[in-house]
């Protein structure tokens, strides 16, 4: 139910200046749903999505960013309530209006990482292999990230938000995360 993952080492530096190899990012994670229009959290067995931005010009000349693309957001999704909801919240052919995930470092003492928010869905599968194995594909207008850097002590170092509207091909706003499944 846990994936190892690390922040990659990066030439960037985060919002307050700190360079990457002084944050701690590494160790399994967990990950959790809310849908929009639907009470309670899921614990997801997995999260599969892709960005990519294609740019123009040359070195030197400066860059402009000609077009964005996204790739279906993939759950792995385990079983309960909020399944059945959500499949007869499908059936019924309605979509949520939203989705958020929060992703939590693994562990005694969880820690909120990410949240990503992603809105106007459109569900595009739903598959069920047996009773607990079930996966959800959707497509998406609209993502927002927000990315908590802990130091080695837990303290929150700094915040990274990003946000994009692919229909209006322009940023948008995101919002703090904020831990909602382990305040």
């Amino acid at each position: 139910k846990t994936i190892s993952a690390a922040t990659p080492e990066a030439d960037a530096v985060n919002s307050q200046g700190i360079p990457p190899q002084n944050q701690v990012s590494e160790g399994p994670l967990e990950y959790y749903a809310r849908f929009d229009g639907i009470s309670g959290w899921l614990e997801l067995d997995s999260l599969s999505f892709g960005l990519t931005a294609i740019y123009s010009g040359s070195l030197g000349g400066g860059t402009s960013l000609s077009s964005s693309s996204a790739t279906s957001v993939g759950l792995g999704l385990g079983s309960g309530n909020t399944l059945t909801t959500l499949s007869n919240i499908l059936f019924n052919g309605k979509n949520p209006a939203s989705i958020e995930i929060e992703v939590y470092r693994a562990g005694s003492s969880k820690q909120l990482v990410d949240e990503f928010v992603f809105q106007n869905l459109v569900i595009d599968g739903l598959a069920s292999s047996n009773a607990v194995s079930n996966q959800l594909n959707l497509d998406y207008l609209t993502i927002k990230h927000g990315h908590l850097d802990y130091d080695a002590n837990g303290k929150i170092l700094s915040t990274t938000l990003a946000g994009w509207d692919f229909a209006a091909d322009k940023t948008v706003s995101a919002t703090t995360p904020q831990a909602d499944v382990f305040p």
